[in-house]
């Protein structure tokens, strides 16, 4: 299905020395069945940590939402997670003029 040597030279963790520190905001669903909630929470602390400004990094986990295995989409949170988005980006545009 996939190459595992691929997937991993892939992984974001191990290329935050990269990292551009910028605004970030992470949505992700606690019952995932496809990318678990776990390795995005390690990647938002890392990216954390290195940040000057850790407080635009902003991670919402969702319980249950309805949505095909837990993944695509946000099911009956739907226009929760558009309505974060939208703050998020507003602040963050707004932030940089």
């Amino acid at each position: 299905m996939f190459d595992a040597a691929r997937v991993a030279a892939m992984n974001p963790i191990d290329h935050l020395q990269n990292w551009r520190e910028i605004p970030l905001l992470a949505l992700h669903n606690s019952e995932d069945e496809w990318i678990p909630v776990d390795g995005q929470r390690e990647f938002i602390e890392a990216v954390r940590a290195r940040a000057t400004h850790p407080e635009v990094v902003q991670f919402h986990v969702y319980g249950p939402t309805g949505a095909p295995f837990e993944h695509a989409g946000f099911g009956r949170m739907a226009s929760d997670a558009k309505e974060r988005v939208t703050g998020f980006l507003t602040s963050a545009l707004s932030a940089t003029e």
